[in-house]
């Protein structure tokens, strides 16, 4: 539906998100189950202002996944903090060489480490520099609840939530976030607005004019 008629409605809350993360507190994006909250949080990434901290996105997954495009995003974002044992002689003399390697030449071997060792190189990373993540949701399971813990020790976070999340693994995570935004359906204009936008990118026809009022 974005792809088509792009974001429509959120001005206050969007501003309200903009304004929290300016002052660096931590944000909990809240609403039922599809509301748009990924949409959200994509959007509000969209409208940061240049020049504000390398952002990165993490999406949902199992932990593996999470870890992997995790690692993968910070690298590219401000550059992994890769163990030197991680890499071989050659590799190692080419990083220095170059300053860097590209995330082609660090994904087999970033693939092969263990939950907890892949967490201690992102933790390592965030400690370089300031990041703003963006965590696509809290339906996590156990591991990466304690990865989000680690996240929030080390980096600013932006993090969707369903309204009716009750998983006790996350209630510790709560209290930091200082600010709290819940989404709302939106107003009927906007949803009229997204039908109007809908149907002009993709027509339909109807058996008369009331009908497509009433679509």
């Amino acid at each position: 539906m974005e792809a088509i008629v792009g974001f429509v409605g959120r001005a206050p809350e969007t501003q309200r998100a903009l304004t929290a993360i300016g002052l660096g507190s931590n944000l909990l994006v809240k609403g039922r189950a599809g509301i748009g909250k990924s949409a959200f949080l994509r959007h509000v990434r969209s409208q940061l202002p240049e020049g504000a901290k390398p952002s990165i996105w993490v999406p949902d997954g199992s932990t593996k996944h999470v870890l992997e495009v995790l690692c993968r995003e910070l690298h590219e974002a401000v550059g992994l903090a890769v163990p030197k044992s991680l890499l071989g002689p050659r590799t190692l003399a080419r990083a220095e060489r170059e300053g860097g390697l590209p995330w082609k030449d660090l994904a087999r071997s970033i693939r092969r480490l263990s939950v907890s060792e892949s967490h201690a190189v992102i933790t390592a990373t965030l400690r370089k520099r300031p990041v703003l993540v963006f965590v696509e949701t809290l339906e996590v399971p156990p591991q990466l609840a304690d990865l989000f813990a680690g996240l929030v020790d080390h980096a600013q976070v932006v993090a969707a939530m369903d309204s009716k999340n009750r998983r006790s693994r996350i209630d510790r995570l709560l209290w930091r976030f200082q600010e709290t935004i819940e989404l709302k359906p939106l107003a009927l204009d906007e949803c009229e607005r997204i039908a109007g936008q809908w149907l002009a990118c993709r027509p339909l026809r109807f058996s008369d004019e009331r009908t497509r009022a009433r679509f």
